[in-house]
């Protein structure tokens, strides 16, 4: 009957039909009971019996039949699970094509960008040397100037002595040559002087010869006469003394005549060279100015180059912000993307008993282990074991490739072994047990085990995450905002995201531990891209936001653990 019932189940017999049937031979046994039996007690029993026998034989086929159809309708849950999985990977990874497209083209945008920033830099470092230098220049020619024109005011001044000195010594020659003139006058007056005391002793020394014809009566005129000659000679001697001291004085003159002459030609040269240096001092005047005016020019433009460069400078860190923001954005797209199949698979098996394919809970677990299909070995993280089987990935990015659906595997980890068979492949390997199944009792102390284990690990990692935000808030590293792993990628959400345990599901450490963390991740990128405009005060706003949210983060994974543990133990 059961083979019977499943052949109707499989072509689509409705149950009325059996009923109908079994409805029609009940009656026709019954009447053959009466027609039979004429015993009433007798009959009695056979009625019961044949009614009996019929409900059971109904209510088997019936069975059979209902549990074709459950059966049936697992498949057809399994194949959309599958198929949903399926599809939404092709889609995933169509999506994640571009996305990855548009990771290498903002990463090559930011290889462009650091060149810019870097020949922006050298540029505005170039203006500044130029600045630094023409202000240098600008500084030397203004001093040049300076000095130029104090040397023309020198020159002016000694140009004007030299003027007034060959006014002087004009003065001075007049003054000599008036003096040669006077000593020439009293040249002419001694000259007189002498041909009178000439005269005069000759005419003393004819009184003397006259006084001494006279005899005794000229011997006083003969004194007289003496004394006029004395006279007379002293003065011609003296005028001849006078004449030879004016003669030298004559001779002094003219020397100093001469010399004079010649000092007012040096003074009319220099004079004249001084001109000359005033007007060559007065051009290099106006050259050295127009020289420093240039430099003051260059200083200028210089200047502004320097100031355009850092507005360049600016924007270009503006346009980085930006490439980094749409990089982020990127980068917890894929990320975010990468989840869905999973998530998807997750909300559609736990929506329903019928949608699980197991028989045994999930229990979510984090052991390291190895499946070996063959000489091929991979080493995995087993993310939740039950006694018929478990689901594992690879520790790096989550996904087994190469291993085919049905393929059939050792699983060992912890000192067990478990011969297993590829059920499905989608973001991991689920295996089936093959062999005997686990003791439920080992399985929660595994499950209780690792969950400590990875609450830990959890801890850790999370610690190190958070310090490393801040060693770039403070300046101890380089970090930009989209190196940070998302609430997604990293270790804790990678195993939050793959319980797919109901009772875990339900634990309310776990429930309300999504909040926190995501906002922790949210927290370190905002403050990073805060820190990278130049907002110090949100900078600092969002740190706080940060170390709040991962207090709330580490005190729920106690909570989880605690709670786990009840569950596991009750």
């Amino acid at each position: 009957m059961d083979a019977v019932a499943r052949a109707h189940q499989r072509i689509g017999l409705s149950p009325r039909w059996y009923v109908g049937g079994y409805a029609f031979i009940l009656r026709q046994l019954l009447r053959v009971v009466e027609e039979g039996v004429h015993d009433a007690a007798e009959a009695r029993l056979a009625r019961e019996a044949v009614v009996m026998a019929v409900m059971l034989d109904t209510e088997l086929v019936i069975s059979a039949y209902f549990d074709g159809m459950t059966e049936q309708r697992m498949a057809e849950v399994e194949a959309m699970v599958i198929g949903i999985e399926s599809e939404s990977r092709d889609s995933v990874e169509s999506v994640e094509h571009f996305t990855t497209f548009l990771t290498d083209s903002v990463g090559t945008l930011n290889q462009n960008r650091n060149a810019m920033i870097g020949s922006a830099h050298a540029a505005a470092q170039a203006s500044s040397d130029i600045l630094e230098a023409s202000e240098s220049v600008a500084g030397a020619a203004d001093e040049l100037r300076q000095s130029i024109t104090e040397i023309s005011m020198q020159v002016s001044v000694s140009a004007r002595q030299a003027a007034r000195s060959v006014e002087e010594a004009d003065t001075a020659k007049a003054v000599v040559s008036d003096l040669d003139r006077s000593a020439a006058e009293i040249g002419d007056i001694l000259a007189l002087i002498t041909n009178i005391a000439r005269e005069t002793n000759l005419l003393a020394l004819n009184a003397t010869l006259e006084a001494a014809r006279a005899g005794e009566a000229g011997k006083g005129f003969a004194v007289v006469a003496s004394e006029v000659k004395g006279l007379a000679g002293q003065s011609e001697r003296a005028a001849r003394d006078i004449k030879d001291r004016v003669t030298r004085i004559q001779t002094s003159v003219r020397a100093a005549v001469e010399a004079i002459g010649r000092v007012v030609a040096a003074i009319h040269e220099v004079e004249g060279n001084s001109q000359a240096v005033a007007a060559a001092v007065e051009e290099q005047t106006s050259a050295t100015s127009g020289i420093a005016d240039n430099v003051a020019q260059v200083a200028h433009k210089a200047r502004e180059v320097r100031d355009r460069m850092g507005e360049v400078e600016g924007a270009i860190n503006e346009s980085a912000r930006a490439t980094e923001t749409v990089e982020s954005s990127a980068v917890r797209l894929k990320d975010a993307l990468g989840t869905l199949p999973q998530l998807l698979s997750r909300a559609i098996r736990t929506v329903s008993d019928i949608a699980d394919r197991r028989a045994h809970r999930r229990r979510p677990v984090y052991i390291d282990a190895q499946v070996a299909f063959g000489e091929r070995i991979l080493n995995v993280v087993m993310r939740d074991l039950s006694e018929n089987g478990a689901f594992v990935d690879d520790a790096v990015n989550g996904n087994v490739e190469g291993v085919d659906r049905g393929a059939q595997g050792l699983l060992k980890f912890q000192g067990h072994t478990q011969p297993c068979r590829v059920v499905a492949t989608a973001q991991g390997l689920n295996l089936e047990f093959t062999g005997t199944p686990m003791a439920g009792a080992v399985v929660n102390q595994l499950a209780v085990d690792s969950t400590r284990h990875l609450v830990d690990l959890a801890k850790n990692d999370h610690r190190a995450w958070v310090a490393n935000v801040v060693d770039g808030l403070e300046g101890r590293k380089q970090l930009r905002a989209a190196d940070l792993s998302t609430h997604h990628s990293c270790r804790l959400g990678r195993w939050y995201d793959t319980i797919d345990d109901k009772m875990t599901l339900e634990l309310k450490a776990y429930r309300e531990m999504a909040e926190p963390h995501r906002r922790v991740h949210t927290a370190g990128r905002e403050a990073l891209h805060a820190q990278g405009r130049g907002d110090h005060q949100q900078a600092t706003e969002w740190r706080r936001e940060l170390e709040a949210a991962s207090g709330e983060v580490i005190a729920m994974l106690d909570r989880f653990n605690d709670e786990f543990v009840a569950v596991m133990k009750g």
